[in-house]
């Protein structure tokens, strides 16, 4: 997701993640869209954020649904491609990412400076 956001993975369908973090259910969504909104309304609270994983009680989704099921990555210097399923949690397209989750009971500081950067450029802002 990292190489997605910050543009350094070639991918066949353009997209962005938008991030968005529910305060009621401590789940940080990653929504992948078309193009960036100008809508910041759903953008992620990172202070609240930081709370629910020092808290130890943090959920991570990413819906790629609105884009399709796969991600298909250029590979480069070939015609060819490297396509990947999302995931088919909640429907297709869609990704809970547990393990990454867990680590805030184990490893709140590591999950902090991991999804930072994802955050912020969903966010519209550039990372430290």
């Amino acid at each position: 997701m990292t190489g997605i956001a910050q543009r350094s993975l070639a991918v066949r369908e353009q997209f962005v993640l938008e991030p968005d973090f529910d305060v009621e259910t401590n789940c940080l969504t990653f929504t992948s869209a078309p193009t960036a909104t100008t809508d910041t309304a759903g953008a992620a609270d990172e202070s609240a954020l930081r709370t629910a994983i020092e808290a130890g009680r943090v959920s991570i989704v990413w819906n790629h649904a609105p884009i399709g099921q796969y991600v298909t990555l250029k590979i480069p210097g070939t015609s060819h491609d490297l396509g990947f399923d999302v995931g088919r949690y909640d429907a297709f397209g869609v990704y809970r990412f547990e393990r990454l989750a867990a680590l805030s009971s184990t490893s709140p500081n590591l999950l902090i400076d991991a999804l930072t950067p994802l955050v912020r450029a969903g966010n519209g802002r550039t990372s430290k």
